[in-house]
């Protein structure tokens, strides 16, 4: 029922043949019936429209020290556990379009009408302002303000930018290849945004910690930084011995943007630190790079290091985080038949470190029945916007990211409703390493 999360306890060894008997109108089976004119079961993601949208946040505010274990106890003492507005900053009189970040990011953009902003951590000159400090207010990215950003995607310490006219800009750590191979080789940053040669149509990105991918218009997919696990689709990891006279193995970045074979018409991808997930128009789902705790879906635990599909599912959206993969989408007796309803949410890999992985995709039971509009991924917790409710879970979660508020949990392995957005119909969310983001309308119940 819409409204009430689902508690309903599952059987977590249930075989995939025993979901193949599940109720059409769950969303979780096929339609009998094939469609003839092929329509798109997936498509680009897009922010909803809304009159006056806000940018709200939880999690921590002090992003530049996330991690550093001395500063833990300043990070708690300054981090939000409910959802706040951003007021008082240089967004004030802008019209937010979107926001950015990802799960292996600290840092944060806001797409605008008068321009790209940053804040967060700036270790790597990742924001793109043109130094390595770091900035806890929103700060305009001068650099590009002759150019229509249209799409934007953080790594651990680089960004991407896409334009209109579907170039792409990187900023921040090259050390891995990550900025793309206009810098020096020696240069292992820049600070201010460069163009990206060897792609033109781009519509989205998407950054792992230390990789790049990119989605053009014609449905093509590129990628470029490190592919230590595979994680660029390139069929190999990069590795490669340095010395003639001994065996002195290391890895090799990929700083010239390559186009990744064996996927077509693709309309999303997403990116865990160290995995991909590409999915194309028809609803097929492929992933590929680091298969530890099964976060690939293919049964298995195995790195691969080109696109394998995901046999018997058909999704309309996916994400990535820390070590699973998640879409929205339906189990289907073969991979021609056209699926009914909304789908269910189905996870691989590992959310919760007390919970045995799950190493094909499985439902999401506790939000069966809910129709997902938005979904993130950060390091360690789940947002999803549905029905005018936000709904975040996730454990490991300790600076408030679930916006669950002060006094209630800073973890769940469940999924939560987020009370002070309640009745909110949230038009975009994006998760980081330590924070959310909304983007829910300017009268949503957030604190000021």
């Amino acid at each position: 029922q819409k409204g009430k999360l689902n508690m309903a306890a599952s059987d977590p060894m249930a075989s995939l043949n025993a979901l193949l008997q599940e109720d059409p109108k769950s969303g979780e089976a096929a339609s009998s019936s094939s469609s003839a004119d092929k329509e798109p079961l997936a498509s680009l993601t897009e922010v909803d429209s809304l009159a006056s949208p806000e940018i709200v946040i939880c999690g921590a505010t002090l992003l530049e020290a996330v991690g550093d274990n001395k500063k833990t106890a300043a990070v708690k003492e300054s981090s939000l556990y409910a959802p706040h507005r951003l007021a008082g900053t240089a967004l004030d009189d802008t019209k937010i379009l979107n926001v950015i970040t990802g799960p292996s990011s600290n840092h944060c953009f806001a797409l605008t009408d008068k321009g790209v902003f940053a804040w967060g951590k700036n270790h790597r000159g990742q924001l793109g302002v043109g130094d390595d400090q770091p900035r806890n207010m929103p700060t305009l990215v001068a650099a590009l303000s002759k150019e229509k950003i249209v799409h934007a995607a953080t790594g651990k310490a680089h960004s991407i930018f896409i334009t209109a006219k579907g170039e792409v800009y990187a900023a921040g750590c090259n050390k891995f290849g990550t900025v793309g191979p206009s810098v020096k080789k020696k240069q292992e940053t820049a600070p201010k945004p460069i163009l990206v040669p060897g792609i033109t149509g781009a519509v989205r990105a998407a950054c792992g910690a230390d990789f790049s991918m990119v989605v053009t218009k014609s449905g093509a997919l590129y990628s470029f930084g490190w592919s230590e696990f595979g994680q660029l689709g390139h069929g190999t990891d990069g590795q490669f011995n340095q010395s003639a006279s001994s065996v002195k193995m290391t890895f090799e970045a990929e700083r010239s943007p390559e186009r990744v074979q064996g996927v077509t018409n693709v309309v999303q991808v997403a990116c865990g630190p160290h995995h991909s997930c590409a999915l194309q128009a028809d609803g097929t789902a492929l992933t590929w790079g680091s298969g530890g705790y099964g976060r690939l879906g293919h049964n298995d635990q195995a790195d691969q290091w080109r696109p394998k599909a995901l046999p018997n599912f058909l999704f309309r959206s996916v994400a990535c985080g820390n070590a699973w993969t998640c879409g929205v989408g339906w189990r289907v007796y073969n991979m021609e038949q056209r699926p009914t309803g909304g789908g269910m949410l189905h996870m691989m890999g590992r959310l919760n470190p007390n919970k045995d992985s799950a190493m094909y995709p499985k439902p999401e039971y506790d939000v069966q029945g809910w129709e997902i509009q938005h979904m993130a991924c950060g390091n360690t917790h789940i947002v999803l916007a549905a029905d005018g409710s936000t709904i975040a879970w996730g454990s490991g979660t300790g600076f408030g990211e679930l916006g669950l508020g002060s006094s209630g949990a800073k973890s769940s392995a469940k999924p939560k409703k987020v009370d002070d957005l309640e009745g909110a119909n949230v038009g975009a969310v994006a998760a980081g390493s330590a924070q959310t983001l909304w983007l829910p309308p300017a009268d949503a119940g957030a604190r000021g």
